[in-house]
């Protein structure tokens, strides 16, 4: 089950990122968070951190997130000027289920390296080969 949702969640992700990755239109607070988590997913791939912990951190993370995109500045259809503060809010919470994953033997490590690379591709860090 968990194998069906990381999959789905892939393809979302996959169908919004395939989308311009013009970096101004992101905010430069969804910037720094996004930097973060993939400081986050780093440290638990180099294994400085273990999972409690890297779940830990990214949970703080998330909600960080989740204020920065609900206090943004908005257009006239009350949707965020900064279009893919929304994509970092989405591949944070794919990253999430891919650690899970990865930590309890129902995903791999390379799913979580990609959820990784989705993300630091949009907030501009450089892509992790291993």
């Amino acid at each position: 089950m968990k194998k069906i949702i990381v999959f789905v969640l892939s393809i979302i992700m996959t169908t919004t990122l395939c989308s311009c990755n013009n970096n101004s239109d992101l905010s430069s607070d969804m910037r720094d968070a996004g930097k973060n988590v993939v400081k986050i997913v780093d440290d638990y791939m180099d294994s400085k951190i273990d999972y409690s912990t890297a779940d830990t951190k990214l949970g703080g993370a998330k909600d960080s997130i989740d204020i920065i995109y609900g206090n943004a500045e908005r257009d006239e259809y009350d949707l965020p000027i900064h279009k893919q503060d929304f994509d970092v809010q989405l591949s944070v919470n794919s990253i999430s289920i891919a650690l899970l994953a990865e930590s309890t033997g129902h995903g791999t490590y390379d799913e979580l390296l990609e959820k990784r690379n989705d993300l630091a591709k949009i907030v501009g860090v450089n892509q992790r080969k291993e």
